[in-house]
């Protein structure tokens, strides 16, 4: 126990940045355990890496089963973006649902798979201003993007920062899990209250 007292202290006085994003990722592990609301629970974690990385600018994509586009869902510090949204065969799409890590802005603009861009889909990823993008995944399928600008000090994503941020996702894809088994739990218990009840008129 002393130890571990020494080592906070010692992470607190030198390594703040470091010892903050721990506590961070502490809190909203216990913050989002019980929530179901998915605009919600990215709201409060876009609040908490914006304000504990000092990011000036982040947000969430999320899947529309429906079109299978990924849509904003939630953002801090964006303008004018309402209507961005990659679709499924997106360059961006495809290559973070083949890879676990974070896509950074120095490989979209220099790897070979973006060249194909189309010209409004490079003026939405302008318009987002993102430093790195995270792929949020349930059962190896993608089925959110997590968007992060450039940090105020205008410092590199180190290691730790890619870690944490992917430690977020991961989190963010139970809480997605969390929330879909919820709506098709409810909407099974309404179905088979319509058919009691259809069951009852017709006895």
């Amino acid at each position: 126990p002393l130890r571990l007292k020494a080592q906070n202290m010692v992470d607190r006085r030198f390594f703040r940045e470091k010892y903050n994003s721990r506590r961070m990722l502490q809190n909203l592990s216990s913050r989002v355990a019980s929530i179901l609301d998915l605009e919600k629970i990215t709201n409060i974690i876009l609040e908490e890496v914006t304000s504990t990385l000092h990011v000036s600018r982040a947000a969430f994509f999320l899947k529309n089963d429906a079109n299978g586009r990924f849509n904003l869902t939630t953002q801090v510090g964006l303008d004018q973006t309402d209507n961005i949204s990659f679709r499924k065969q997106h360059p961006v799409v495809l290559w973070l649902s083949s890879h676990d890590f974070p896509l950074s802005r120095h490989e979209l603009e220099v790897h070979p798979q973006f060249k194909s861009m189309w010209g409004i889909e490079r003026e939405e990823l302008q318009a987002i201003d993102t430093e790195l993008l995270i792929p949020i995944k349930v059962q190896s399928e993608l089925v959110g993007i997590f968007s992060v600008g450039m940090k105020r000090s205008e410092q590199a994503y180190d290691e730790d920062d890619k870690l944490t941020l992917t430690t977020l996702a991961n989190q963010t894809a139970v809480a997605i899990e969390n929330a879909r088994l919820y709506t098709a739990e409810q909407n099974r218990r309404k179905e088979l209250d319509t058919l009691y009840s259809m069951a009852r008129q017709l006895v």
